[in-house]
């Protein structure tokens, strides 16, 4: 029977999918692609914004990675975006100029580098408060939504968060329904039906990361013990991903402070990484592919599972980098390869996951200077 209209096969008649390529966009690129669009009539959100799509990506869905989508956004002195929400959640960069963040009620002014998340579903506008144009980076998990088919976005009245629906106050459905049953002495349990419309929350709040706050501590990174071998960045953490470590829950942003001449070992991981490089020059090397960059530049540095590692040359280098690591972890997908060829490969967040020397440099009395 032709398998194409057979819904029904064996499992090894599927085909494999191709892992995606690593993936370059020069800075002039985007910055020019920018300029252009600042000259044409604004999408129904008052947004004049381009999307980054990689090249194995579905048109339909663009994405840099993915499940991670990219887009560069310019805004006028004075022009604002619309208020509206969606069901992805978003870390933005603010890459130049001077805007002012509106959501849930708080106003926030933000300049050069600044950084900040707003959560899913939660209403928000910017307005340009500067003389000069603003332009920003985005990035949200609306590329896996929109493979999902459940991407949702719409315009609100207002910035105010919305009225919760249910019954505060009340003694809630699931307490009543009561705690289920434990079956057997694996742990495995049975819960009823009010658990699942009613799980308990999380708070999650629009947060800000200012530039301004954030510099002090990047030198530290620097002046780690040279015989360390971690990786010399900070993560921009949200408390409200927990154990994932993240800046949102799909993914984290880290600011990575890398020192001239330096390098990364060889390593892979399931989670993709997309790097933007915000000062110095260098070069990646990926699946054996090699990708020269500089300030300016955006890339897919690391698709999944493939090995790669970066190389500094003679500048300090400032790399804001994006990887889906929380997502796995919470889907329990996170494998980790941190020496290669032969190195153990790890499933972070079930087991214990890899060390650096931090330790036996303490213990030898060369503890490092992170502050």
């Amino acid at each position: 029977m032709d398998q194409a209209s057979n819904v029904l096969f064996r499992s090894e008649g599927v085909r494999r999918l191709e892992q995606w390529r690593p993936f370059l966009v020069k800075g002039e690129q985007w910055q020019v692609g920018l300029d252009a669009i600042a000259r044409e009539p604004a999408d129904v959100y008052g947004r004049r914004e381009l999307l980054i799509r990689h090249a194995d990506s579905e048109p339909s869905i663009g994405g840099l990675a993915p499940g991670i989508e990219v887009r560069f956004g310019t805004l006028a002195p004075g022009h604002a975006t619309l208020p509206c929400r969606t069901n992805a959640s978003e870390f933005f960069l603010l890459i130049d100029g001077g805007i002012e963040l509106d959501s849930d009620g708080g106003n926030y002014a933000l300049g050069k580098r600044d950084a900040w998340v707003i959560p899913a579903m939660r209403s928000h506008a910017l307005r340009n408060t500067g003389s000069a144009a603003a332009r920003y980076v985005c990035y949200s998990n609306a590329a896996m939504l929109k493979y999902m088919r459940v991407f949702f976005e719409q315009a609100c009245p207002s910035t105010q968060r919305m009225a919760a629906a249910g019954l505060n106050g009340f003694t809630r459905a699931r307490d009543i329904a009561g705690p289920g049953h434990q079956l057997n002495e694996t742990g495995a349990r049975i819960l009823p039906y009010e658990y699942l419309v009613d799980p308990d929350s999380v708070e999650s709040r629009v947060l800000v990361w200012r530039w301004g706050e954030l510099l002090p501590h990047l030198p530290s990174v620097l002046n780690l013990h040279p015989d360390y071998d971690g990786r010399t960045l900070w993560v921009l953490y949200n408390p409200a991903t927990g154990r994932r470590v993240g800046t949102t829950p799909s993914f984290f942003a880290s600011m990575a402070c890398a020192k001239p001449m330096s390098s990364t070992a060889s390593h892979r991981h399931a989670s993709a990484a997309i790097n933007f490089i915000l000062e110095g020059t260098g070069h990646s090397l990926v699946d054996g592919e090699r990708m020269d960059w500089t300030a300016g530049d955006i890339m897919l540095s690391a698709p999944g599972w493939l090995a790669h590692s970066h190389h500094f040359h003679d500048d300090v280098c400032v790399v804001l980098t994006v990887q889906d690591h929380p997502l796995h972890i919470a889907t329990e997908s996170l494998i980790w390869q941190e020496q290669l060829p032969a190195g153990p490969i790890l499933n972070l967040g079930t087991q214990t996951g890899f060390s650096t020397n931090l330790a036996s440099l303490v213990g030898a009395g060369k503890k490092p200077e992170r502050e």
